[in-house]
């Protein structure tokens, strides 16, 4: 069996154990972190492991975020004022913009 395979049957046994005695939570966080290892994802920037499409569609789901999409020949302007700085980007689609109010 390859080492993931048993990383997660390891695991189910203490989420099970966990369940009905209790105590286990320390070993299943050291587990799930060996399962993050060998899967490649372990560490402060988990997020790198996902494609830009995807953590678009993630964060396009959220209700403080709208987006904007900018069909094929299509253009749009974005201007940003902040005070007596401005900033004028020019793009053309097709593209899709995600506005975060968070």
């Amino acid at each position: 069996m390859e080492r993931i395979g048993y990383l997660q049957e390891h695991l189910a046994t203490l989420t099970g154990m966990e369940n009905s005695m209790g105590g286990y939570a320390e070993q299943i966080a050291a587990t799930l972190s060996e399962i993050e290892k060998e899967l490649g994802v372990a560490g402060p920037n988990t997020l790198s492991s996902y494609s830009t499409a995807e953590l678009h569609e993630e964060l396009s789901k959220r209700d403080s975020v709208d987006e904007l999409a900018v069909d094929f020949e299509q253009e749009v302007t974005v201007e940003v004022v902040t005070g007596d700085i401005g900033r004028v980007s020019y793009y053309k689609g097709p593209i899709r913009i995600l506005v975060n109010r968070d």
